[in-house]
């Protein structure tokens, strides 16, 4: 019991250390990407250069007029399909702007947009006459040359019920900037949904591919799933779609399907979390829950395709239909958390997250869109508490995997310095054994012996530190010369083994010029090394009825006979 308690004191020290470190980190992180976001909205405000088209606006509404109106205080009652909107007045000056290109954003309804009578640009009227969705989003206009005193005119056809009760700024901007001020308005959702998509396609990918090896990463399937749907949804939430050459309705109906199908990989994630509560009401709903979402979903999908129901007419409906699965999954996980079942959790605080934020976008768009009340606006908050939720479920999972990790890294390391030499972290004497006893003898081999020149002289002249660096200094060497053909070893002291697949004399005297080269490339980089070697080698092909072992050891006489030819030579050059 003592060692017990004694164990659960550390485990809960170290977690708290690693808590502590966390939010160290996570609370620098947060200061560096405010000031870059600060600094980066500065930017945007100050270099961006627009003309505001917000004001002195006369509109019509269903033939009721409304003069001097500033669209950024000015609302009315939702409209409807079959309803017409005109807004005109005097274009401001633009003379002064590059590329003059004005910014519109239009919800669920056909454009015309004219300039002293002459038509500018159109969409969707062929489409709304069709009774076919148009979508919504930014249309980027390219405008005429200015001349004082032009009239500017837009026209919107009503393609939907409950389409909007304001207006969005309108503006005027150079070419580029209309493009990158719309990516830098929505940096930080782009920022996450980016992430979200890239990280669900690479998790879903690498699922698929250890599925064929390990039957257990279905929760992972389902989760990248959910990733890749709340970003593609958040991407075109938050317009960052819009960017691309693509038509509007095309847009629409990618955000539309994404948000619709959302909850579906969730709820078969959280599948066997609701098993595990064992209770066959709670279950049964929670299935039969699953089962409408799944049949609602393909049925508004399909009467889309088909142009019987567009899929933004069944948005409220679809909406009261995430949120109460996701207040039933709430119940369900509060209920795991009582039996405390610390997967269910993290679990839940995930979810809460992703509730709560997504929620607060969910309330701030429908105030906006139904009633032209504006909150303040925090954009991101649906992909971030995803993210927070997949890190979360990152982190249960490499819970579970940890001490598998631990375990599988201590054999490693105890098998590597089991056959590593400590010194020179190359092969020692008994893997090279090992490895000329099972080596197979169907190829041919360059079987060499290394031995350091005057080593003992070094040692005893400059000490052991020098004689270490020699030791060092020709294994490495060595490895750079033949790890890429076989391998390298420290046989003791100052004499080492290389063995290498053998091709051809022409190879072999590469390699051998190769050492030679580095060797006295070491020296003229350290002129205090003064590094000699002695190297003899044999080839399996001239002795073909020796081992590895026995061509070793002929290796090692012939290094002998190069070392007293090296002698020789010094005392020749002496005399």
């Amino acid at each position: 019991m003592i060692n017990k308690m004694k164990n659960i004191r550390k485990i809960s020290e170290n977690t708290t250390f690693r808590l502590i470190i966390f939010v160290f980190f996570l609370f620098h992180i947060m200061i560096c990407v405010s000031k870059f976001d600060s600094i980066l909205s500065e930017h945007s405000k100050t270099e961006i250069e627009k003309i505001s088209l917000n004001d002195s606006w006369k509109i019509n509404i269903n033939q009721e007029d409304y003069t001097n109106v500033a669209l950024d205080h000015f609302s009315f009652p939702t409209v409807n399909t079959g309803d017409y909107i005109r807004i005109t007045r005097t274009l401001s000056d633009y003379s002064s702007i590059d590329a003059p290109t004005m910014r519109l954003y239009t919800r669920h309804c056909s454009i015309q947009v004219f300039v002293d009578h002459s038509l500018i640009y159109s969409y969707g009227l062929k489409r709304a006459q069709d009774n076919l969705s148009v979508g919504g989003g930014y249309s980027f206009i390219p405008l005429p040359s200015y001349h004082p005193g032009s009239k500017l005119t837009i026209k919107l056809y009503i393609a939907e019920n409950k389409a909007f009760s304001c207006f969005n700024e309108i503006n005027i901007y150079s070419g580029t900037d209309a493009h990158s001020l719309l990516m830098i308005e929505n940096r930080i959702p782009l920022f996450l949904s980016c992430f979200l998509c890239i990280f669900g396609i690479c998790t879903l990918i690498l699922t698929l591919i250890s599925y064929l090896f390990y039957r257990t990463t279905h929760s992972f399937f389902f989760i990248s799933l959910f990733s890749i749907a709340i970003g593609t949804w958040s991407l075109g939430f938050y317009h960052g779609l819009d960017l691309f050459s693509v038509p509007l309705y095309i847009l629409s109906t990618i955000e539309y399907i994404s948000l619709y199908l959302m909850p579906i990989p969730l709820a078969f994630y959280l599948l066997p979390q609701v098993k595990k509560i064992d209770n066959f009401i709670l279950t049964g709903a929670y299935k039969l829950m699953l089962v409408i979402m799944m049949i609602t979903t393909t049925t508004v999908i399909t009467l889309h395709f088909y142009n019987i129901v567009h899929l933004a007419r069944v948005l409220p409906t679809m909406q009261i239909l995430i949120i109460g699965y996701l207040c039933f999954a709430i119940i369900l996980l509060i209920i795991s958390f009582l039996k405390k079942d610390e997967t269910s959790r993290l679990y839940l605080i995930g979810l809460l997250f992703v509730l709560l934020l997504s929620s607060y976008d969910l309330i701030t768009y429908c105030l906006y869109r139904y009633f032209s009340l504006e909150l303040k606006n925090v954009n991101g908050l649906t992909p971030l508490g995803m993210l927070v939720f997949i890190f979360i479920t990152v982190i249960s999972f490499l819970q579970q995997i940890t001490k598998a990790k631990m375990a599988e890294a201590e054999q490693n390391s105890l098998r590597k310095s089991a056959y590593t030499d400590g010194m020179t972290q190359i092969y020692n004497r008994r893997y090279c054994s090992e490895y000329m006893t099972d080596a197979p003898m169907d190829r041919d081999y360059i079987v060499g012996c290394v031995d350091i020149n005057n080593l003992k002289l070094a040692n005893d002249t400059f000490g052991h530190a020098a004689g270490d660096k020699l030791i060092i200094s020709t294994a490495r060497i060595l490895s750079e010369t033949f790890n890429e053909c076989g391998i390298v070893g420290r046989m003791g002291g100052d004499e080492f083994i290389f063995i290498a697949n053998y091709k051809d004399k022409t190879q072999l005297n590469q390699l051998l010029e190769t050492l030679i080269h580095k060797q006295k490339m070491l020296n003229i980089s350290d002129p205090d090394l003064n590094l000699s070697i002695a190297c003899g080698y044999v080839i399996s092909c001239d002795y073909p009825d020796c081992n590895l072992e026995q061509l070793y050891n002929k290796a090692d006489e012939n290094m002998y006979i190069m070392k007293k030819d090296m002698k020789h030579a010094i005392n020749d050059s002496t005399d």
